[in-house]
């Protein structure tokens, strides 16, 4: 195996390592953070107004089911892969990146 190859590798395993570990990071941070990261959303968008009751409570179960949070941690975690393996690793974060959440 010739330096040049050596170099490549070594290149290509760092990125898959540090790949992996943003995605475990993605992963169990937001679950870390204390309280529901949906309860936040779901305040946010009813302080402006104009959303009844029963309304807001369906978009309250709807997040709750699209970041996975009504599954315990071992239900979600087999998720990630395939998440990531489609282009959606930030999913659990934000579900709707290009509609509602501005980052």
């Amino acid at each position: 195996m010739s330096k040049f190859q050596r170099y490549l590798l070594n290149k290509v395993l760092w990125f898959l390592l540090a790949f992996c570990i943003a995605l475990v990071l993605n992963f169990f941070l937001p679950r870390l953070v204390p309280g529901n990261p949906v309860d936040v959303i779901v305040g946010q968008m009813s302080a402006g107004g104009g959303v009844s009751g029963e309304a807001m409570q369906r978009i309250y179960a709807t997040y709750i089911e699209e970041f996975g949070l009504d599954q315990p941690i071992g239900g979600s975690v087999p998720d990630l892969p395939r998440q990531a393996g489609a282009g959606r690793p930030g999913h659990v974060l934000c579900p709707f990146r290009h509609r509602e959440c501005k980052t």
